[in-house]
């Protein structure tokens, strides 16, 4: 069996990645190697040609940025905490809501406001077929759209 040609490399080496000020070209470099010329305020150049002079990294602005990112993933954290919070209300209404006994008190609530079209006959709110009796219209949401009204805001039946 022949080896398949590939066209990566792996390594196992951080790698930097900058963006050349002059050009906005990104390119990567070796930590080891950034961190070197960092220390000693060497160059470093893009791939177009451009130098790019590193300074010793200063960690009071590093604490800066660490203290802002801090205050983003707080107040990611309580927000993601508020929205697990609204889901188990919303989940908890769900639970309370999801008998079929409520979803045929439903049905009964919106065949009896349901409008009459045509000839007397009584209009489906939901998928608009018309039907004769309230009963049979009840029947046809509870059989049909179950999980329609189950689903419909409940406010909207009290």
């Amino acid at each position: 069996m022949a080896a398949i040609p590939s066209n990566s490399i792996d390594i196992a080496e951080r790698l930097r990645f900058i963006t050349c000020a002059a050009c906005g070209v990104a390119f990567a470099v070796p930590m080891s190697l950034h961190t070197a010329r960092a220390a000693e305020r060497g160059e470093i150049w893009c791939p177009n040609g451009h130098a790019s002079k590193l300074g010793p990294i200063d960690a009071s602005n590093l604490t800066i940025q660490n203290l802002e990112l801090l205050e983003e993933l707080k107040n990611a954290r309580e927000e993601l905490h508020r929205a697990q919070r609204v889901a188990a209300t919303a989940t908890a209404r769900v639970a309370e809501i999801a008998t079929d006994d409520e979803v045929k008190r439903r049905c009964r609530l919106l065949s009896a406001r349901a409008e009459r079209t045509t000839f007397g006959r009584i209009a489906c709110t939901v998928c608009g077929r018309s039907s004769n009796t309230e009963s049979s219209l009840r029947n046809h949401l509870f059989r049909a759209h179950k999980e329609d009204v189950r689903a419909m805001n409940a406010e909207a039946f009290e």
